[in-house]
């Protein structure tokens, strides 16, 4: 199989014949434990994730010298941009290349690598679901991922009000703005950032 695929929006496979992609499962996760005195084995602290890693082997044919320049420019950034494969076109990973890109130059081909970093370590989607509901009604929102993720509030105004809140089934609220304040109408109301330290 040979992938195609779009680094920063480019086709790689104009350049590239890619038929080896390293993409592991799942976020790259790391157990933290702790040592305790003299005791047998170790004591679990929490899990957390940690960057993720995609490998890219690709041969190149003909052409090496004009090739190795432009694809060293179009693997170039200095943020990590979207990273495409085609056997999963609505998704992407945040991903910059790491490290020197391996090219093993023979007659009129060569074999190379290219590492990409991927910071948060998971591939989102290229696709969002769309819910909604009226004031007072319950909306469900199903998270098909493996990974936590946070989902865009919007509210549309029907009257004047100066208050916007969610809540959940959990006893969360988020809540904008005071119930006794119309739009259209300024009110000076101090505010104070609160600091708590926990010993």
């Amino acid at each position: 199989m040979t992938f195609q695929w779009w680094f920063n929006g480019q086709d790689m496979s104009k350049y590239l014949e890619t038929n080896n992609v390293e993409r592991n499962i799942g976020q790259n996760r790391k157990a933290i434990l702790q040592k305790i005195g003299v005791s047998s084995g170790k004591r679990f602290q929490y899990t957390s994730a940690d960057e993720g890693k995609v490998t890219v082997s690709f041969l190149i044919r003909r052409d090496m010298v004009a090739k190795r320049r432009e694809i060293a420019g179009l693997l170039s950034s200095n943020e990590p941009q979207q990273l495409i494969f085609g056997d999963e076109p609505d998704k992407y990973y945040l991903a910059i290349a790491d490290d020197q890109i391996s090219l093993s130059e023979k007659f009129r081909h060569g074999n190379g690598e290219v590492t990409f970093i991927v910071p948060d370590g998971v591939a989102h989607s290229l696709t969002t679901a769309m819910v909604s509901g009226q004031s007072g009604t319950d909306i469900t929102v199903t998270n098909a991922g493996t990974a936590p993720s946070t989902p865009v509030l919007t509210a549309t105004m029907t009257a004047d009000n100066g208050l916007v809140a969610w809540t959940n089934d959990q006893g969360g609220v988020l809540q904008f703005g005071a119930s006794n304040e119309a739009d259209g109408t300024d009110y000076e109301q101090s505010e104070r950032a609160v600091s708590l330290r926990m010993t």
